[in-house]
């Protein structure tokens, strides 16, 4: 199995270099300044997708953050983090270095859901979760 931190940390990194206006951090926070993505902790984590101890899948929910000081602004600021085509759309971010830097032999965004309002501390912000699949060898 890989290193679940250097997972999370090369998930932040690729958003982090594609998204330079966007805070980014590799674990969950209680205090976030928007936009902010969030790496998630593993949903799920799938040992031996081969034999002999091969691949294994993880899905780690991140989410995206935008404020929402004001309505329109804040969704409208979401909507281009979900176009998927877009250089810095969050799919095409999170997928920019398949490897994780080496850590990992694939990922992808699988779905984006729960697009509303989130509490971060005592901040309500727009939001999103984002699904990433990571293969490790």
């Amino acid at each position: 199995m890989a290193d679940l931190t250097a997972v999370r940390s090369g998930i932040a990194t690729n958003v982090a270099t594609a998204n330079p206006n966007v805070e980014v951090d590799a674990f969950v926070r209680d205090d976030i300044s928007p936009p902010h993505f969030l790496v998630g902790v593993p949903e799920r984590i799938e040992f031996d997708l081969t034999i002999a101890r091969g691949a294994d899948k993880y899905l780690i929910p991140c989410r995206v953050y935008a404020s929402r000081m004001d309505d329109e602004t804040g969704q409208a600021t979401l909507d281009g983090f979900l176009d998927s085509k877009s250089a810095d759309g969050i799919k095409t971010s999170v997928e920019s270095d398949k490897t994780l830097g080496g850590v990992a032999s694939s990922v992808r965004v699988i779905e984006a859901r729960g697009y509303g309002e989130y509490q971060v501390g005592n901040v309500a912000y727009y939001g999103v979760e984002i699904l990433v699949e990571v293969i490790t060898q």
